[in-house]
């Protein structure tokens, strides 16, 4: 798949690097890498990227920017697979 130099395309998942799993987001194909645990769902508006996931203790997470973004998620063991922003 060929992109313009206008679009960007995300992808978010798991990597099994050393240790153990981490979050990762990859944009054009290049990782980075968000904690230790899995993403699930992105969303990307203006300029903010959202990503949902879960910990390695499975307690959910929403990244905004790619920092762990607290307090939106209520309850242990949720797995969210899905964000929007309105």
């Amino acid at each position: 798949m060929t992109c313009s130099s206008q679009e960007a395309i995300y992808m978010v998942g798991r990597d099994y690097i050393i240790d153990g799993g981490y979050a990762v987001v990859w944009k054009n194909g290049i990782r980075e890498i968000l904690s230790r645990g899995f993403a699930s769902s992105i969303f990307v508006k203006n300029n903010d990227v959202y990503i949902t996931g879960v910990d390695n203790n499975l307690q959910g997470l929403v990244w905004k920017n790619n920092v762990i973004t607290t307090g939106l998620i209520d309850g242990n063991q949720v797995i969210p697979t899905a964000i929007f922003i309105k």
